[in-house]
């Protein structure tokens, strides 16, 4: 093995790129180049779910599209081969397919880590099944889409006569997890450390509307609404969080469940306390957001905001457990809490 993407590397990467998160897919494209170019593709792939990839071989764009892919084994060029090298031959018992890939609709590539370890993660935006089925299976001979975990779906397409297993992500949060070789950090760390990054910027938010929330008159209704709706959109990707974390598929795509149907699915999970809090929370959100002709408070705007971060912070301490999991964490490992 000649390059390889450690610590070191992906430092001098972090540095060399600076500018975070990259929200561009011509610059996505650019500094995956770079990252390949750097390490040969020995990085380590981790995503939300806990599986994990020990390289990439290769990545592609659709532009138009806005679809990134990144494929873990291309096998294409050997299987046109006739007949088959033996090394080939001997792969396909364990990867008949040949290619294995993952795919998103483009969203944004950030810096996760300090200045002594770096890792980036990959963001998507949500697809449906019929968008993933119109997206890839353009140019296709066969085609079959299967439900595979919450918020994602397996592809399976032929192509020129060659099989690809595509993973395609078909959330909005941060799933992919790239990650220095030689660290030592588990895949659960990892999955950790995703959906700390998702909890945060859902934090960030909440404290966004909070304050404004503070400073608005008790008169601005159509501000103290909007600022609600921002609160509901949260508390959602919070619950599709917890599907993901829990492994609960949902009876719709990512982009048309709605709290109702989130908390339906989650409410046996939650203390009565909790299910009586969220219960609240659901009826004046739904107040707020409907032309109901009941008068606005500001007041009821700021609690619902109130029990979406109570919600988050008993999310956190489950997500916690993650990090208390790693038997090397005390001992000095190449190991960081993200």
């Amino acid at each position: 093995m000649g390059k390889i993407g450690d610590r070191e590397t992906l430092l001098q990467l972090a540095t060399e790129w600076q500018s975070f998160p990259i929200t561009q897919l011509e610059k996505a494209d650019a500094f995956l180049k770079r990252l390949h170019e750097a390490t040969d593709g020995w990085v380590i792939l981790d995503f939300i779910d806990a599986t994990n990839w020990d390289r990439f071989e290769s990545h592609s764009v659709d532009y138009e599209k806005g679809i990134l892919q990144i494929n873990w084994h291309d096998f294409i060029e050997q299987d046109r081969q006739e007949p088959r090298s033996e090394s080939r031959e001997m792969m396909a018992m364990a990867f008949p397919a040949s290619l294995y890939g993952m795919a998103m609709r483009f969203c944004s590539l950030d810096r996760l880590g300090n200045d002594s370890l770096v890792c980036f993660a990959l963001r998507g935006y949500a697809l449906t099944d019929k968008e993933a089925r119109q997206t890839f299976s353009v140019g296709t001979e066969d085609f079959v889409i299967r439900k595979d975990r919450p918020f994602s779906r397996e592809v399976f397409r032929k192509v020129e006569g060659h099989i690809e297993v595509i993973d395609c992500i078909t959330s909005a949060v941060f799933t992919v997890l790239i990650v220095p070789k030689r660290t030592r950090i588990p895949s659960y760390a990892s999955k950790a450390a995703l959906y700390k990054h998702n909890l945060t910027l859902v934090d960030e938010s909440l404290a966004r509307s909070e304050e404004a929330l503070e400073s608005l008159d008790t008169s601005a209704s159509e501000v103290i609404c909007e600022k609600a709706n921002t609160v509901r959109r949260n508390m959602e990707t919070l619950m599709k969080l917890e599907c993901c974390f829990r492994d609960i598929e949902t009876n719709k795509p990512y982009s048309q469940a709605r709290i109702g149907d989130l908390w339906g699915i989650l409410r046996s999970y939650h203390t009565e306390e909790t299910q009586t809090l969220i219960s609240r929370f659901i009826r004046w959100v739904n107040e707020l957001s409907h032309d109901t002709g009941i008068p606005v408070e500001r007041a009821k705007a700021q609690t619902t905001a109130l029990i979406a971060r109570m919600y988050l912070k008993m999310f956190i301490q489950e997500i916690a457990h993650l990090d208390q999991r790693h038997p090397l964490r005390s001992s000095g490992a190449d190991y960081i809490a993200f």
